[in-house]
């Protein structure tokens, strides 16, 4: 019989966590077949998150990863528009390699547009 979690959480990451922006952490009940959200979390460090993960009692969260490149990157790259093609691509590289590969696209970059996905 699957478990019925009445606290649940609900994560957006969109960069690394900062005081300017932080994983947003939206906090629930479940009363009445109703969704009711209590509070919002801001977690500013990564220590924050790593402390919120020890929440005490039983409770299920939703979380919203970047799971990919943006895609502006991913075109200009020439690595192509689906999972499975960039997967292909990053698989055939180390770290470094990867990381080179950032490097050179930000240098190619404008001023005030070298952050991908800018």
């Amino acid at each position: 019989m699957p478990q019925h979690y009445s606290r649940i959480f609900g994560l957006d990451f969109t960069s690394a966590p900062s005081r300017r922006k932080p994983i947003v952490c939206a906090e629930a009940i479940r009363t009445d077949g109703q969704l009711n959200v209590l509070r919002f979390l801001p977690l500013t460090s990564w220590a924050a998150f790593e402390l919120w993960l020890g929440t005490p009692g039983e409770w299920l969260a939703g979380v919203d990863f970047p799971l990919s490149q943006p895609r502006c990157w991913l075109a200009a790259m020439g690595w192509g528009e689906t999972w499975p093609e960039m997967i292909a691509m990053l698989a055939g590289l180390t770290k470094a390699e990867f990381v080179a590969c950032l490097d050179d696209y930000r240098a190619q970059q404008p001023v005030g547009a070298r952050s991908i996905g800018a």
